[in-house]
């Protein structure tokens, strides 16, 4: 709070002098801190390169991991909600959890994960387009977005979010190509991922999730939004 006071005052005097302001989803522009300069905010969603980020067409990099097949992308730490995970197992006893990636959390948990690193890129998009869901159980409006999860609906992967009031909401179609439930409610998460993993329908749900991302997360619709926050910023 002590630190607010001095950095308060200096954000809004900076926003003040901005010609655009640009934020990834709705819920970001309706902060409390972009109220005052609600006119000049403009929304762009963060684009991906969909010839990448596409349905499977490479070697499994996980092979030995059984299907049903859980994913976790994301930085091992206390907002990400992990404690949903080792609940999710329990719940589904039949699915098996990879998560890629590291951080403070990973001690407590990786007796109870199966756990694929990362390292690189190439690697990261083969595990997706290998999933049968992804998962993002974040508690905390420190998850703005969930990058993870619209590389996954690009590669055809259906997915569960929380509704954190930020715009993790934006990054599925509820009910299509995946599902949004609350924060901490394990029975809802559980519930929500055997919904994704469901045979009936899952060819509907993958169609559904690549068309979710090429509708709102193309790299190329995020450079034409930025370009037409320049051209009106100049104008």
């Amino acid at each position: 709070p002590r630190l607010a006071q001095w950095i308060g005052p200096l954000t809004q005097r900076v926003l003040g002098a901005a010609s655009a302001i640009v934020v990834t989803s709705e819920a970001m522009r309706r902060t409390p801190i972009l109220a005052p300069h609600a006119d000049r905010v403009r929304v762009v969603p963060c684009g991906l390169d969909l010839t990448r980020f596409r349905p499977a067409d490479s070697e499994d990099p996980v092979a030995t991991v059984p299907h049903p097949r859980i994913v976790f992308v994301g930085r091992l730490r206390h907002y990400k909600g992990l404690p949903a995970l080792a609940g999710l197992l329990q719940r589904l006893p039949s699915a098996h959890l990879v998560v890629v990636g590291d951080g403070p959390e990973r001690a407590a948990f990786e007796s109870a994960l199966d756990l694929a690193e990362c390292r690189d890129r190439a690697h990261l998009r083969r595990v997706l387009q290998h999933a049968d869901v992804a998962v993002l159980p974040s508690t905390s409006r420190a998850e703005a977005l969930g990058i993870s999860i619209v590389e996954a609906q690009a590669c055809g992967v259906p997915a569960v979010v929380t509704d954190v009031g930020t715009g993790t909401t934006t990054t599925v179609a509820d009910g299509q190509s995946g599902r949004i439930v609350p924060p901490g409610d394990v029975d809802a998460f559980a519930a929500a991922v055997a919904w994704c993993l469901d045979p009936d329908g899952a060819g509907a749900r993958r169609r559904a999730a690549r068309q979710h991302a090429e509708r709102y997360f193309s790299a190329a619709r995020m450079a034409q939004h930025i370009d037409d926050v320049y051209a009106h910023a100049r104008s």
